[in-house]
């Protein structure tokens, strides 16, 4: 009896099931999978094939970094950390002169400057920050203290999670008040601000300068003439929609193109 042959699950097809249905790359790797288990032999290399087809489009994309101009909420608790300096979302840069070392995220620490070992901490009494001579190393309490041998030193931080934007905020341990800029020059430590006034009201914003990285496609009539050779659509009638969609910090315009006759809604509907 000759030995039976199990039958083979080509590349073309699998992406052709992907974009017929939608699905990610990480479940048409899982189909192939349970297609490979299930007696189906599928073609060799198919994860390295779907890497490819992922990347395939590069070539139509340009990348170019930008500075523009953004009206945000005024916000003098946000900051960001770059190279060992901190600026806040306002684009003051209070420590300009100093390089300093964070932590992790969550963790209780010491902010050092590192030209001078000197640690930041707020001045008692007030709300003054400053910074002084660094103390010996010892382990960081940052609960409730019975004794004041447990009690948190003035020079204890805690950073927040950052935001989509790279934003984060730094509370000063013992007082649960927050790092804040007063000017370019000057920091204290304040409650977390409201986002809103005593009316209800949102704060006005503010127009402040910021990087961004703007994605392209130069020539978007080669890009779906391609699209439609790599579909087999070369010959169809093609159905061409955009699309904008904003939030998080990005602004993207997508495209999508369809076989027209694919788009017909059901007459038996």
């Amino acid at each position: 009896m000759p030995k039976q042959v199990k039958p083979l699950m080509d590349h073309k097809t699998l992406f052709r099931i992907k974009i017929g249905t939608n699905i990610s790359g990480e479940r048409i790797l899982l189909i192939a999978k349970i297609l490979n288990e299930s007696g189906i032999k599928v073609e060799g290399n198919f994860q390295d094939a779907l890497f490819e087809k992922n990347h395939i489009l590069e070539e139509f994309f340009e990348i170019k970094p930008i500075e523009m101009e953004i009206y945000v909420e005024q916000d003098f608790q946000l900051w960001q950390f770059k190279d060992g300096q901190l600026v806040d979302k306002m684009g003051y840069l209070p420590f300009k002169d100093k390089v300093l070392t964070l932590s992790k995220v969550g963790e209780a620490c010491q902010i050092e400057n590192i030209s001078s070992g000197e640690v930041m901490c707020i001045r008692k009494g007030s709300q003054e920050v400053f910074f002084k001579k660094k103390s010996p190393k010892r382990k960081f309490n940052t609960r409730s203290a019975k004794s004041k041998k447990q009690q948190i030193s003035d020079d204890v931080w805690i950073c927040y999670p950052a935001d989509s934007n790279g934003y984060f905020r730094i509370k000063h341990a013992r007082t649960g008040k927050f790092l804040t800029s007063l000017d370019s020059d000057q920091v204290n430590v304040e409650k977390l601000a409201k986002s809103v006034n005593s009316k209800g009201k949102k704060l006005k914003k503010s127009l402040v300068k910021v990087k961004k990285t703007y994605v392209w496609v130069s020539e978007v009539e080669a890009l779906i003439s391609f699209i439609a050779n790599e579909r087999d659509y070369a010959d169809e009638d093609l159905q061409i929609e955009f699309g904008i969609d904003g939030g998080q910090g990005f602004l993207r315009i997508m495209l999508s193109i369809q076989r027209a006759k694919d788009c017909q809604p059901d007459s038996r509907v």
